[in-house]
């Protein structure tokens, strides 16, 4: 009994140890992130439109300790804001953080879909309503058009409510995501630009067979902890990782994320502010 008491405390310290030392080493530094996509799809009209990213807030405050996110935003003027799901989590007791941060959004042109936090909160109702109130817009399970002149392009907002969840952590894709998308986009032309605001690249096959032609997505955090370059994210596939990947005729852009789930421990992977320009060819 002695020796097995004896082996738990050892086990206990390393832990400890090893707790201590990854929150030390952890940062809460907010990089930004800058992508160009050029297409012919990208009418004139829309050439140098920028769009900023947002995704997996989990409820982190917008004060990063090199700066403030709202600040970053206003500083970029995007003509639009992206929010592709998780900005609440499971242990989060007010919107506090959301209000504020919906607050800054306020003047400019946004956009939101769910993630597997909102669809379980118990605030997901709260969350929505707090979305109207400033002007956010939700659009789950349906299109937004954004026009400039005689020019459209299209948002695509793809509903993680969409996946059966059987499990804690296990989520079931039946079909529904992508006949979803095709619902949004039959009456479209091929021409169009068609953008996926979607909160899980691994459903990337949806994505590939119903054409869509940019994908934004977070989910994976980049990992949270990486090594020489390297973390889990990028052993499931390359494009989950917190970068930008052209499958076939489709570009993922898929974020680290501006929070942390699990642990509030972030190593060599910074949260990020993803800003995309496009360009017409």
């Amino acid at each position: 009994m002695k020796k097995i008491l004896r082996l738990l405390s050892i086990l206990l310290v390393i832990f400890g140890m090893v707790s201590l030392g990854l929150y030390l080493f952890s940062s809460d530094a907010l990089d930004i992130v800058y992508y160009d996509y050029t297409s012919e799809q990208v009418p004139a009209s829309f050439d140098g439109f920028k769009m900023v990213q947002l995704t997996d807030m989990h409820n982190h405050s917008i004060e990063y300790a090199n700066t403030n996110l709202i600040d970053e935003i206003e500083a970029i003027n995007p003509d639009a804001v992206l929010i592709t799901g998780d900005m609440i989590d499971s242990h989060t007791k007010n919107l506090n953080t959301q209000t504020e941060l919906f607050q800054g959004l306020e003047p400019f042109d946004s956009y939101y879909v769910n993630g597997n936090h909102e669809v379980t909160s118990r605030f997901l109702g709260e969350f929505q309503t707090l979305t109207q109130t400033y002007g956010v817009n939700n659009i789950n399970r349906t299109k937004a058009t954004l026009t400039r002149g005689t020019d459209s392009i299209y948002l695509i907002g793809v509903d993680d409510g969409l996946l059966e969840q059987q499990g804690l952590f296990r989520y079931k894709d039946t079909g529904l995501i992508k006949q979803s998308i095709e619902d949004m986009t039959e009456e479209l032309d091929d021409s169009a630009l068609t953008i996926a605001l979607a909160h899980r690249p691994r459903l990337y096959q949806n994505y590939l067979d119903t054409s869509m032609d940019l994908v934004y997505s977070g989910h994976y955090h980049g990992s949270q902890i990486r090594f020489f370059g390297i973390g889990f994210a990028d052993l499931l596939a390359p494009w989950y990782e917190g970068a930008m990947h052209t499958i076939d005729n489709t570009t993922f852009i898929t974020s680290a994320g501006l929070g942390y789930s699990v642990a509030p421990i972030r190593i060599n992977c910074n949260a990020q502010l993803v800003v995309t320009t496009l360009h017409s060819a």
